[in-house]
């Protein structure tokens, strides 16, 4: 299935402090598009950061390494 706009990824995640990160999800051993490819590689050059993932656990790991804060982290009130 293909998305409405060439390139475009699939999250862009923001948290507080002017943070984002950017990904694009594939499975099994799918390949980003060359439009995707040339969004990522403009993006990392911008230096936003970004990647393909093929897991949403992979992800997760990589933000929490970046400080992204996570809703299920917070202590119980």
């Amino acid at each position: 299935k293909e998305g409405l706009v060439a390139g475009a990824l699939d999250l862009e995640i923001k948290w507080a402090g002017g943070h984002c990160f950017v990904a694009e999800f594939k499975d099994g051993a799918k390949m980003p598009t060359k439009e995707q490819r040339d969004m990522l590689n403009r993006l990392y050059r911008a230096g936003v950061p970004c990647g393909v993932y093929r897991t949403a656990q992979t992800l997760v790991a990589h933000l929490r390494a970046l400080g992204c804060p996570f809703l299920f982290d917070a202590p119980a009130p």
